[in-house]
């Protein structure tokens, strides 16, 4: 759904690309894997490939670019704010300064850190988009439920875990129209959530109370909903449509196993 003519973080949308034809057990554990992959490299090219890679993959396999771009609009501000926040504070013990007015300087290391650091973010952004756009929130439930399913050997509550989660997805697009409802009814009693800063900051408070209540409300008639319906903690649920891997499934995963194991080997043999 379209609020105010923006895109939801992270908004499902069907479709038929090749994402959405995987599993959704494969799409987490690729995002596992390039997130492990990007934990263990600093390399600022290896970064862009991936960052290529997954623009295309997004592309070229589902969701359009204007719900790409969309979606990453958020997500310019953070990185933003993390690439100043390492051009100020990193490196102050590097000798190399390529800035320097006054007592303010920015060294090499410090413009590193903040590509580095903003390349990273947008990689796990981009990772997640491939599970989020392309995934039902009931299925990524179910994929995670199924991954995990061996935890319940240690007594742990998988099945609850997977309906918290399932909830917790479907209750952000519902919380986010709420939100935009209230903003436009606000809007027409005269409250402004533009001007200076302190003031939108004053006025938002008319908009999060009662977004806050509205979920509290919601919250209560779910489990109102949830308790009628017989639901009973730590009992194995069934499925609709059980999840099964195909060949594209075992083919991407060992793609993308093969490509990410040998980049790191070669790194590794080409630093020592």
């Amino acid at each position: 759904m379209l609020l105010g003519g923006r895109l939801l973080l992270g908004q499902y949308k069907p479709g038929d690309g090749l994402l959405y034809r995987l599993d959704p057990r494969s799409k987490i554990l690729i995002v596992i894997m390039i997130m492990l992959a990007v934990l263990m490299q600093t390399s600022i090219v290896f970064y862009a490939i991936l960052i290529a890679s997954l623009f295309s993959w997004l592309f070229f396999s589902g969701p359009g670019w204007s719900q790409i771009s969309g979606n990453l609009k958020p997500i310019f501000w953070l990185i933003l704010f993390t690439a100043l926040i390492h051009l100020v504070f990193s490196g102050k013990s590097d000798p190399q300064k390529l800035i320097s007015i006054y007592s303010f300087s920015i060294s090499k290391t410090a413009v590193l850190m903040a590509i580095t650091f903003s390349m990273r973010i947008l990689i796990f952004v981009l990772s997640t988009f491939l599970i989020s756009l392309t995934t039902s929130p009931m299925a990524v439930s179910e994929g995670i439920i199924s991954l995990i399913k061996p935890l319940r050997l240690v007594k742990i509550p998988v099945y609850d875990l997977g309906m918290i989660l399932f909830i917790a997805l479907r209750f952000i697009p519902v919380l986010s129209s709420e939100m935009e409802m209230i903003r436009k009814a606000q809007y027409i009693r005269g409250v402004s959530f533009s001007g200076k800063w302190m003031e939108r900051v004053k006025n938002s408070v008319s908009l999060v109370v009662p977004v806050f209540f509205s979920a509290l409300r919601r919250a209560d008639d779910l489990s109102i909903a949830i308790e009628t319906r017989g639901y009973k903690s730590g009992q194995p649920r069934s499925s609709l449509r059980p999840l099964k891997f195909s060949v594209s499934d075992i083919l991407v995963l060992s793609l993308i196993v093969i490509v990410l194991s040998v980049y790191i080997i070669w790194s590794r043999w080409w630093q020592s």
